[in-house]
């Protein structure tokens, strides 16, 4: 399981790392955007189309400002090592006959053709695991499940 629970840890940090460079790609491209609107026209039109720019920018640089955080959170998670204790960030779980890895919310990837969902251990899933062992009970969107496996 420490192989399975590597790849998911890979997957987390290439994760907010792509979504981190790809934002910040997209706001390079706005700033030159920008400035080839400011050297190409004036008027009302130039003017709308710089505040359109200027929004998009503020979208860009909030989501920036989450992925950065989100990338400080990977940067944080444990290495991936045997489990022993409670649940917590880095802990592999299996659950409702479903594998979560509790680092950070990327969604599900694939491994060795089973789906693994990176959930992050503040999200309403993840704060129903922490703290919690093999046997112990959790209350998901689905239902009320036993925590079958902890890696």
């Amino acid at each position: 399981m420490t192989g399975i629970k590597q790849q998911l840890y890979q997957f987390c940090q290439h994760y907010v790392q792509e979504r981190t460079a790809r934002l910040r790609r997209q706001l390079a491209d706005l700033r030159e955007s920008l400035d080839a609107e400011d050297k190409n026209s004036s008027g009302d039109k130039h003017e709308t189309g710089r505040a359109m720019i200027q929004l998009e920018q503020e979208r860009l640089a909030q989501a920036l400002r989450e992925a950065e955080r989100l990338e400080s959170d990977a940067q944080r998670l444990p290495r991936p090592a045997i489990a022993t204790g409670p649940l917590g960030p880095g802990s592999l779980v299996r659950c409702a006959g479903q594998w979560y890895y509790i680092g950070i919310g990327a969604g599900a990837t694939e491994v060795d053709g089973t789906r693994y969902f990176c959930i992050s251990p503040a999200s309403p899933a993840g704060m129903q695991f922490m703290g919690k062992q093999p046997g112990d009970s959790v209350t998901l969107p689905s239902g009320t499940f036993r925590i079958e496996a902890h890696h």
